[in-house]
């Protein structure tokens, strides 16, 4: 039993020490959150993450965990985790669809919601009977309606607004371009932003998960205001111009939705051909499935607005313009890394009934 007492005795140092360098491995990674947030640079390193969990081996779970949790730390120090600025202020949401019902559940974590919407009622929150109504109400107001309608809805709330009103009003709708002008047609003293949730309704879990803050021209201070409301929720928040919003957009969503949704077309003209697909096809068929989740009128908005951009992509992608040697030197440090992590993202989703 001595001997076991001494073993012990050594072990509990050895824990001692572990967890000494954890704490030092957080703290050094809360300074780099910090200076992040000072250049604008996103928290996630995939590349730096893969790396880490290779160099860890047989411990590569533990290392995944500590990894997720300094990124926890690493969140928390880009943005103020203070929401006492949040718990007497009413947030209300335009349009409870699933993203207004994902956002709500989320935000009435750290303040009271309300909802206005012509069809969704639900007793989870108090509802408005008028756009009007919800405005004089409350002290943030959301659009988060279908995006072919928040121009007129921002024109409406624009309309009723008046000299004095100490309020919020930003939409989340996925292209700007229609509705960005329409802010300047409210009072200073109403703050307004335009935001881009970059992620959908089907997320679990938000913490981490990017929030794109683009400002109104000629009004960019009012954008510190809505990115109080965001801070406190532990999202990762980014900045972008107006003017380049809906180009980037147009490729980083367009872009994948029409590989998706073509990929799956394919298919399905073509009999049987799933039962010989391997781990590629696998995951294009998930993806194309998973983007009809969307309303197709809302895949048919984003096709209609990308397509000088998707053009483009489709000519660019003919096997003859496509140098994959010099392709792959340009990524030569990841392709291993993301390889790996390609496998086991299909190894963690099983197979498909």
């Amino acid at each position: 039993m001595e001997e076991i007492y001494e073993l012990r005795k050594e072990i509990d140092k050895i824990d001692e020490a572990i967890i000494e360098l954890l704490d030092k491995r957080v703290k050094l990674g809360c300074k780099i959150g910090e200076m992040k947030a000072l250049r604008d640079i996103s928290v996630e390193d995939l590349g730096r993450e893969m790396k880490v969990l290779e160099r860890a081996g047989e411990y590569r779970d533990i290392f995944d965990r500590i990894i997720s949790k300094t990124k926890r730390e690493e969140l928390a120090s880009m943005s103020s985790t203070d929401a006492s600025h949040l718990s007497n202020k009413k947030m209300g949401i335009i349009g409870y669809g699933r993203m207004g019902k994902l956002l709500a559940e989320e935000f009435s974590m750290k303040m009271e919601v309300a909802l206005y919407d012509t069809m969704n009622i639900t007793d989870e929150f108090h509802c408005y009977s008028s756009i009007s109504e919800l405005y004089r109400g409350c002290d943030f107001i959301m659009i988060a309606t279908p995006t072919d309608t928040v121009p007129g809805i921002v024109e409406e709330l624009a309309d009723m607004a008046v000299s004095g009103d100490e309020k919020a009003v930003f939409d989340i709708s996925t292209f700007k371009d229609e509705v960005l002008g329409i802010y300047n047609e409210f009072p200073d003293s109403v703050k307004v932003a335009s935001v881009h949730p970059m992620f959908g309704c089907g997320s679990k879990n938000l913490e981490g998960k990017r929030v794109v803050i683009i400002p109104v021209e000629g009004r960019e201070a009012d954008a510190e205001v809505v990115r109080s409301v965001f801070q406190p929720m532990g999202f990762e928040l980014l900045r972008i111009d107006a003017k380049d919003h809906d180009k980037v957009m147009k490729k980083v969503i367009g872009i994948p939705y029409l590989i998706g949704v073509s990929f799956l077309k394919m298919i399905s003209e073509t009999d049987e051909i799933e039962r010989y697909g391997g781990n590629s096809f696998k995951y294009l068929s998930v993806f194309g499935r998973s983007v009809l989740h969307d309303r197709p009128e809302f895949i048919e908005d984003i096709f209609d607005r990308s397509k000088e951009t998707l053009i483009d992509f489709l000519e660019n992608s003919k096997p003859t313009r496509i140098d994959v040697g010099l392709l792959r030197n340009g990524y030569e440090d990841e392709i291993e890394d993301c390889y790996n992590l390609f496998n086991r993202m299909l190894d963690a989703a099983g197979p498909r009934q």
